[in-house]
C-alpha cells in the first residue's frame, strides 16, 4: 500500500470515528477533505451522505447517495441512504426502489426490510408490507418489532387471531412491552374477551406504573363489561390520579366566577369527528344554548378535517386547538380565555387529557356525556346526569359530586337526512334485532335474547356491526344462542354497508331492538327509535346499564323496560303479542320522539344552564363562606 493510500484509510478512520461519538462536524470536515483530495471510494460518499441527512439536509444527502451508488452499484448502504433520504424529501416510492435494492443487496440485513415493510405499511400498500415483515421473520425468527408491526398490520385488517399469535410472539422477545401487551389486550378486547385482556394491562402497570393509556383501558374494560363492582372501578381511577396525575391548582378553585358578564364555558373534548357519536349528542347543546348569558368554546385533542368538526366549530363562539402541545401549555390557553365551566367528553377513552384536567384550569370542571363512569380526579366537580342514569342511590360510584338535570340528560338533533321509517318485516312475522356493537353482546346479553327468542318462537334475531362478517363473532354468538336451545337459522347477520342512511333504513327490517348489557346502547338506541323500532332493555345498577331505559322513560315507554333480567323476555313478548299493533309504530314513533325530550334541545340548553347557574352560586357561596 502506498503513503498516500495509506493517509486516505487512516483519515478515512479519523472521519468515521468522529461520525460515531457524535462530532458531525469535525467528521463532515475529514469526508469533504478526502473528497476534495480526489477520493472516489463510494463508501465516503455513502458516509457523507449519511450525515447530511442525520443534520437534515435531505437533498444535499440524496446527491450525495446517487453519487455512492454511480461509484459502486453495489453499495448497499448508499441505497438505504438514498432510500431515508427520499422518504424523508416525501418521495416514498424512490424509498421504497432504493430499500428494495439494499434489500436485494444485502437480504440478512433486518433493518432494510423492516424499513421497506414500514414503507410500504404507511402507504397502504398491506400485501407487500406482508410478505415484507413475513421476509424478516423468516431471516430473523426473533425480531421484536417485525412481530409487533406485524401483528399490527394483520389487526387492522381484521386477521385478530394471527394478530394475537404475533403479539405473544413479541411479547416473549420483551416480556414487558407495554405496545406489546397493550396492543394483545385490545386484540382480546376486539374478540370480547374482556376478562382475559385484563393481566396483560396489569403488566403493563406492574413495570410501568405511571404509564396512562394502561391506567384508561383498564378503567375502560373494567366499566365496559363490569368486570368489578362500580365502587372498584372507582378505586381504580382514584389509583389513576394517584399515579399519573399532577397536583391540582388551588389557585384556579378560589377564583370566584363574576355573574356580571357571559359565563365563559369550555369543552374540551377528543372526539370531535364525524365518525364519532359523541358530536350527535354535542351538538344539540351547541346549537341552543343562550348565547346572551353564555360564551362557549371548543377545544378539540386530536386533529380531524372532516365536515363535521367545521360544522362544530361554526356553532361556538371560538376554539382552540390543543393537539400537539404540552399539558403546561394547553393549561395556558385555556386559563387566558378565563373558562369559568370547563366540560371534558372523553374521560378515560382514547386520547383522554386527564392529567391536564387534574391540574386545574377552570373553576368550575364536568364531565359530560363521553365515558360511562367516574373519572376519579379531584379536579373534577361534577358528572352531569339525571334522575335516571345516576339516582341517589349510586353517588357512591363516583368521586365527582352528581349535577343531575331536570330531564333527560342529553338530547339529539334529530338527522336531516335520516330515510323514512317503513315496514319491510313479513306481517305474519317478527324480526328481532340489535345493530349494538357485538363486543357489547355478552353472554349475559346472549342469555336474554335466546330467553326472547324462545318466548317468540316464531321470531327471528338480525344482527348488524362491522364485526357480523367476522367467522370469529358468528361463531361465538351461533354458539351460545344454539346451546340455549335457539335454531340456527332464526340467527340472521347483516353485511356492513357503506353509507349511513342504508344503515338507518336497514331498521325497516327490525320490529323490536333488543339492548345489550351489562352496557347500554346509546346512540343506537336512538338510532332505532327515530326509525319507529321499539327498545327492550333491562334497568341495570350502573350509569351505562341505564342509558336505554332513560330514554324509554323521557319517551314515555317505560313499559319496555324489564327491572330485572328474567323479566326480559316477558317485556319482549308482551310487546309482540299483538303485531298489527306492533307493526304500526314505524308509523308513529318517530312523531312521538319528536315530540319528547331526546329531540328537545332548547329544553337541554335550559336545563344545563340552570345547572350550570346553581353550581357557580355554590361555588361563590363556598369560596364566602371560607373567606368569612
Amino acid at each position: 500500500m502506498e503513503a498516500g493510500e495509506r493517509m486516505n484509510e487512516a483519515d478515512h478512520a479519523a472521519a468515521i470515528q468522529s461520525h460515531v461519538s457524535g462530532d458531525l462536524v469535525e467528521a463532515e470536515r475529514g469526508y469533504r477533505r478526502l473528497i476534495a483530495q480526489g477520493s472516489t471510494q463510494s463508501v465516503i460518499f455513502a458516509n457523507l451522505a449519511a450525515l447530511c441527512i442525520e443534520s437534515g439536509r435531505g437533498e444535499e444527502g440524496r446527491d450525495l447517495a446517487l453519487r455512492a451508488i454511480q461509484l459502486e452499484p453495489r453499495n448497499a448502504g448508499a441505497h438505504r441512504n438514498l432510500a431515508i433520504a427520499s422518504s424523508a424529501l416525501g418521495d416514498h416510492e424512490a424509498a421504497i426502489a432504493a430499500f428494495t435494492k439494499a434489500a436485494a443487496l444485502e437480504p440478512n440485513n433486518a433493518d432494510n426490510l423492516l424499513n421497506l415493510a414500514t414503507l410500504y405499511s404507511d402507504r397502504r400498500r398491506l400485501n407487500e408490507a406482508e410478505a415484507a415483515f413475513r421476509r424478516l421473520i423468516d431471516v430473523h425468527p426473533q425480531h421484536f418489532r417485525a412481530h409487533l408491526d406485524l401483528a399490527a398490520l394483520l389487526f387492522s385488517t381484521g386477521r385478530v387471531d394471527e394478530a394475537i399469535v404475533h403479539f405473544e410472539q413479541a411479547i416473549a422477545l420483551k416480556p414487558n412491552s407495554p405496545a406489546a401487551l397493550l396492543n394483545t389486550a385490545v386484540a382480546l378486547q376486539f374478540r370480547g374477551r374482556l376478562a382475559d385482556s385484563l393481566p396483560y394491562i396489569r403488566r403493563v402497570l406492574a413495570a410501568n406504573p405511571r404509564y396512562q393509556p394502561a391506567h384508561n383501558n383498564l378503567i375502560y374494560t373494567l366499566s365496559f363489561g363490569q368486570l368489578a363492582a362500580p365502587e372498584e372501578i372507582l378505586a381504580a381511577a382514584r389509583a389513576f390520579e394517584a399515579a399519573v396525575c399532577p397536583p391540582e391548582s388551588v389557585d384556579v378553585r378560589s377564583r370566584a366566577i363574576p355573574t356580571n358578564r357571559k359565563i365563559n364555558v369550555g369543552i374540551l373534548s377528543a372526539e370531535l369527528r364525524g365518525n364519532h357519536p359523541i358530536p350527535y349528542f354535542l351538538e344539540t347543546y351547541l346549537r341552543h344554548y343562550d348565547r346572551d348569558r353564555f360564551s362557549v368554546r371548543l377545544y378539540p385533542t386530536t386533529t380531524s378535517t372532516d365536515k363535521r368538526r367545521g360544522e362544530l366549530l361554526a356553532l361556538v363562539d371560538g376554539s382552540r386547538e390543543l393537539t400537539g402541545i404540552d399539558d403546561a401549555q394547553a393549561k395556558a390557553l385555556i386559563m387566558g380565555d378565563a373558562i369559568d365551566i370547563l366540560l371534558d367528553t372523553t374521560g378515560h377513552l382514547n386520547d383522554s387529557r386527564l392529567p391536564l384536567l387534574a391540574s386545574r384550569c377552570a373553576p368550575i370542571q364536568c364531565h359530560y356525556i363521553g365515558f360511562h363512569g367516574s373519572t376519579g380526579i379531584r379536579a373534577m366537580d361534577y358528572f352531569i346526569g339525571d334522575a335516571e342514569i345516576t339516582p341517589p342511590e349510586h353517588a357512591g360510584h363516583f368521586s365527582e359530586d352528581i349535577m343531575r338535570l331536570g330531564r333527560l340528560w342529553v338530547a339529539y338533533t334529530a338527522p336531516d337526512d335520516a330515510p323514512t321509517p317503513r315496514q319491510e318485516s313479513p306481517d305474519d312475522q317478527v324480526c328481532l334485532g340489535s345493530f349494538n356493537n357485538l363486543n357489547k353482546v355478552t353472554d349475559e346479553t346472549l342469555a336474554l335474547w335466546s330467553a326472547a327468542l324462545l318466548a317468540v318462537p316464531d321470531a327471528k334475531l338480525v344482527l348488524k356491526d362491522p364485526k357480523a362478517g367476522d367467522d370469529f363473532s358468528k361463531r361465538r354468538i351461533f354458539a351460545k344462542l344454539m346451546a340455549e336451545g335457539v335454531a340456527g337459522e332464526r340467527i340472521v347477520f347483516l353485511e356492513n354497508v357503506p353509507k349511513w342512511a342504508d344503515h338507518m333504513r336497514l331498521y325497516n327490517r327490525i320490529d323490536v331492538a333488543l339492548d345489550t348489557v351489562p352496557l347500554n346502547g346509546g346512540t343506537t338506541t336512538f338510532d332505532a327509535l327515530f326509525m319507529g323500532t321499539p327498545v327492550v332493555t333491562v334497568r341495570g345498577n350502573w350509569v351505562g346499564g341505564r342509558l336505554s331505559g332513560a330514554m324509554l322513560v323521557a319517551l314515555g315507554h317505560p313499559e319496555w323496560i324489564a327491572e330485572t333480567p328474567t323479566a326480559f323476555a316477558g317485556v319482549v313478548a308482551g310487546l309482540v303479542a299483538d303485531k298489527r299493533k306492533l307493526k304500526r309504530y314505524k308509523d308513529t314513533l318517530r312523531a312521538e320522539v319528536l315530540a319528547s325530550e331526546l329531540c328537545d334541545g332548547p329544553s337541554l340548553a335550559q336545563a344545563l344552564e340552570d345547572a350550570f347557574g346553581q353550581a357557580i352560586e355554590r361555588h361563590n357561596r363556598g369560596l364566602s363562606g371560607s373567606a368569612g
